[in-house]
């Protein structure tokens, strides 16, 4: 996406024209928009040098969960979907 469209997008969002952004990973990491609910479908992104599959860790699924945390003034509510119950737990305890 270039920039012109992104910023748009990111300004329709914060601006709340735009009521549910999607997005990779990639802008998930890098974007602060104020969002209450954040869902994160998958928590294994792959490592070209291992060649497979590999857990996300922990600062990394609470970078996305808290992105636009410090922006929204109410409660931010985040959905981890993974396959592996034992990840899912030590994020829950995070």
């Amino acid at each position: 996406m270039c920039r012109v469209d992104r910023t748009l997008v990111e300004d329709l969002f914060a601006d709340r024209h735009i009521q549910v952004l999607v997005s990779t990973s990639t802008l998930a990491w890098g974007v602060n928009l104020p969002a209450h609910t954040v869902i994160i479908k998958g928590t294994q992104v792959y490592n070209p040098e291992k060649g497979r599959w590999v857990e996300l860790g922990a600062l990394d699924v609470m970078q996305v969960m808290y992105a636009g945390v410090f922006l929204c003034t109410a409660r931010v509510f985040c959905v981890v979907s993974c396959c592996n119950s034992a990840v899912a737990c030590s994020y829950v305890a995070v």
